[in-house]
């Protein structure tokens, strides 16, 4: 399965503005020893909020601009993933957008909440008040669509002679259990066989993996990501004690 794009949200603008995409987020790394990989990080702040749906149009500013005055142009960029802590809240993975002209870029991460309150976050410094950590999104399993394509995205390939597939899939299985599921419009196609390979994606611990991941580790021979790998054996690990 390919990470989706996406169209930005279904909201009425008032006005329409040429957009810039000029500017870049300052990241920090960070490691992340309960995982033994390194992980994104970036700052963020919230800076409004108001709310949603309603008749007339909320006055509010992010970054001295109304974001409801400008059509939210989507960066092509791993979401956000704000940790809900030890809440039961789930964590909110949170899409990146840029609006202004020229003149003015603002780069902001919309949340709808409860699908009541429109929270706006805007890049920060960790000494501004009020600010706090994201998380980079990390993705497993999403693949290019042709082993030809230029592509960011990697192309399955068979690992024969691995001896830890099946307690892999065992672990696996366990954080499936209890990841957040995520479905998507379509149906995503196995790369190697053709057949249909599921239409939705498991979210945890900041990584997000197509559920059709399995069938290539199981019928395919494919070996996951070291990163990905560790990610499972571990937290499986810590879900398997709680």
């Amino acid at each position: 399965m390919r990470r989706p794009r996406y169209s930005g949200p279904r909201q009425i603008t008032w006005t329409t503005a040429d957009m810039d995409t000029g500017g870049k987020l300052r990241y920090d790394l960070v490691r992340l020893t309960s995982v033994g990989e390194m992980k994104m990080k970036s700052t963020w702040r919230l800076v409004a909020e108001c709310t949603a749906f309603t008749r007339v149009k909320p006055t509010l500013a992010v970054g001295g601009l109304n974001p409801w005055d400008h059509n939210w142009v989507p960066l092509d960029q791993p979401e956000i993933v704000i940790s809900a802590g030890n809440s039961a809240s789930r964590d909110q993975w949170l899409r990146v957008y840029e609006i202004g002209d020229a003149k003015c870029l603002v780069r902001f991460a919309p949340c709808l909440r409860d699908n009541r309150i429109w929270s706006f976050y805007v890049p920060g410094s960790p000494d501004d008040p009020g600010s706090f950590e994201a998380t980079t999104a990390q993705y497993e399993g999403h693949w290019r669509m042709s082993p030809e394509e230029a592509s960011p995205f990697p192309w399955p390939i068979t690992t024969d002679g691995w001896l830890g597939r099946a307690a892999f899939l065992t672990q696996l299985h366990v954080l499936e259990a209890a990841a957040e599921r995520v479905v998507y419009r379509g149906t995503s196609i196995c790369r190697l066989c053709g057949c249909e390979n599921g239409h939705e994606a498991f979210r945890l611990g900041g990584w997000e993996w197509p559920s059709g991941y399995r069938h290539y580790i199981a019928n395919h021979q494919v070996r996951p990501s070291g990163q990905f790998e560790n990610f499972v054996v571990i937290f499986a690990d810590d879900v398997s004690t709680t």
